[in-house]
Order: structure tokens, then C-alpha cells, then sequence
């Protein structure tokens, strides 16, 4: 069985609906698959290198998309897809209400500026905000989970891993060449606009100095407020096809055209 359906396996068992595994059960399965993540290469997906040929820095204005999306698998449990990322271009600030997400680097490197939501609109730290409740403007606590210039990622690095609660905001960067990751996201973004798993973006706020108490413990800590933007101009995404194995999961297989 090629690797890339040994993952969809891994993922389906993992975080399918409905099952009734233990805490225990579910640690030792996340376990397996991010071990299964951190062998998947470009050459595993037939990732096509044509996509990512080039030093040249993206210029905002040109007719073409900055990012390109390849879509692999997508069912009720998770979503597998490859992100392409031109120079200088971004995935900007976004979250992932109530999702696990794993982010496996195909080509390059890339600089990743994670968040932590101290507050949600439960009203606890539980990370389970109920994300038809999020609207532009609304303002959250959060702290960085990152070094202050974003944690450097490439084709070496172990796989990064967000959960509902620990670094589920987050904002992926280029500099000076272009790189493409692997992403499964579990369950994967509702299609519909008012299911429980869409896509909010958000920006960092500058603390106000007539508020010495918060701007105490900002410069103390990796405490910091985000709010909820509209959807940044900068980015939008292009599609390419999936052409590696045919991703079997039972008894099943699909390929994408």
C-alpha cells in the first residue's frame, strides 16, 4: 500500500465520527500518524516541482494567485490537500474552530506564527468556540506559541500539530523562495457558511499604552489580542490536479482529475 493511503488509513482511524475510543486510544493513534506524516516526501505524491520553480518574489497585482491548493482527499472525518506558496506570499492569520491539524513541509521552508486562545466564545479556555458565534471585529486574548520571527519549518522538521486548544490560530510565511507543505485537517471546513468549521481570519493588535497593566503583561509574557478580519486582499488560491497513487481508504479508492 503506497504511504500516502498507509495516511488516510492512519487519519480515518484516528479521528473518524461517532467512534468511541479512549483518550488513550486517540493519543496512541495521533501518535502513529504523525509518525506515518514525518516520512511523506514530495516524491510520495508526485508532487509537481514546476510549481515551485523560481526565486523570483510574487508581485500582489500580477493576475496570478499567490498560493495554489491540490485538493487529495476530503470525506466527513478529515481532508488531506497540498498548499503551494509562492516567494514572499502567505497563508494569512486563520484558525481551525474546533479541528486538529497536521502540516508536513514537501519543498523549501516556511516560517509558522502559532496562537494559543486564552479566551473563546464558550466563555472558558476550552478551545470549543463555536465558530457561527465569530464575527468580524470581535476581539480575543491569545499568546504566541512561536519565536517573535515565526518557528522555521522545512523538509527536516518533524510535522507541526495544532489542536482545538494549542496553536489552532496560526499564519504561515515565505521569504525568498517558494515552498509547499502537505495539511490534513480533522474534521475538515464545512462547504456550507453555517456549519461549526469555517474559516475566520484575524490580525494582531498593537497594545494601547493607556492600558500600562496589559502592556505590562504583553512585554512580561507572549500575551497579545487578535481580532476577526474580513478575508485579506492578498490572498486567494489557484487549483491544481492531484497526480500521485490513488489514495485507498477500505475497500475504496478515488482519484481525483
Amino acid at each position: 500500500m503506497a504511504l500516502i493511503s498507509k495516511i488516510a488509513v492512519q487519519a480515518y482511524n484516528t479521528f473518524r465520527r461517532g467512534g468511541c475510543a479512549s483518550e488513550q486510544s486517540f493519543e496512541q493513534n495521533l501518535s502513529k500518524l504523525l509518525q506515518l506524516v514525518s516520512s511523506l516526501t514530495g516524491h510520495d505524491v508526485n508532487f509537481d516541482e514546476s510549481l515551485v520553480r523560481g526565486s523570483t518574489p510574487f508581485v500582489h497585482g500580477c493576475g496570478l494567485a499567490p498560493v495554489t491548493f491540490i485538493e487529495l482527499w476530503k470525506d466527513e472525518h478529515f481532508s488531506m490537500s497540498i498548499f503551494v506558496l509562492k516567494p514572499g506570499t502567505r497563508l494569512p492569520l486563520h484558525d481551525h474552530p474546533g479541528m486538529h491539524g497536521l502540516i508536513r513541509v514537501l519543498h523549501g521552508h516556511m516560517n509558522v506564527f502559532s496562537y494559543s486562545l486564552l479566551e473563546t466564545k464558550c466563555g472558558d479556555s476550552s478551545g470549543c468556540w463555536k465558530d457561527h458565534l465569530v464575527k468580524k471585529g470581535d476581539v480575543f486574548m491569545a499568546e504566541k506559541m512561536s519565536a517573535a520571527d515565526g518557528d522555521v519549518v522545512d523538509i527536516y522538521s518533524e510535522p507541526v500539530l495544532l489542536t482545538p486548544v494549542n496553536r489552532n490560530i496560526h499564519e504561515i510565511r515565505t521569504t525568498d523562495s517558494a515552498a509547499a507543505f502537505f495539511d490534513i485537517l480533522a474534521p475538515p471546513y464545512d462547504d456550507h457558511r453555517h456549519g461549526h468549521h469555517q474559516c475566520h481570519y484575524y490580525k494582531e493588535l498593537s497594545v494601547s499604552k493607556s492600558d500600562p497593566k496589559l502592556l505590562d503583561a504583553t512585554q512580561e509574557t507572549k500575551l497579545c489580542k487578535i481580532i476577526c478580519v474580513p478575508t485579506p486582499a492578498d490572498y486567494w488560491t489557484d487549483y491544481a490536479s492531484y497526480n500521485g497513487p490513488p489514495i485507498k481508504l477500505c475497500d475504496s479508492t478515488v482519484t481525483r482529475t
